[in-house]
């Protein structure tokens, strides 16, 4: 699974709520055995299930709380992290109309490393 992924979801994880959801419910997507970074404490959360419907991660829950979980598609995410997605607050995307193809180019590489949102100063 590219690492694209886990920075896009982690944009969001701290949001949710550790919770029991109902039984029966089909996620469509669902991130299993995942270290999540917690950055309001510093600590590493090993053994985290992260469970996805649609935009929104619907629940995450760490050890046999998630054994139950149901999902459309599964990833195993042993030995990877999950963080909330980077900003980077000073970029410039200047050049008016002839670079704007250029700069577009260069927003891939951003989610490559970890950035999912940016501030254009230019």
């Amino acid at each position: 699974m590219r690492p694209i992924l886990f920075f896009v979801l982690a944009l969001i994880i701290l949001t949710a709520a550790s919770c029991n959801p109902e039984e029966g419910i089909l996620y469509e997507v669902l991130i299993r055995s995942a270290k999540i970074v917690d950055t309001h404490t510093g600590e590493i959360r090993e053994n985290q299930s992260i469970a996805i419907i649609g935009d929104s991660i619907a629940a995450v829950a760490g050890g046999d709380a998630s054994k139950g979980w149901k999902a459309k598609k599964t990833i195993e995410a042993a030995g990877k992290f999950v963080i909330p997605g980077l900003w980077d607050m000073h970029v410039h995307f200047g050049g008016g109309d002839t670079l704007v193809s250029e700069n577009k180019s260069l927003l891939p590489l951003y989610l490559a490393n970890g950035v999912t949102t940016v501030r254009d100063c230019s």
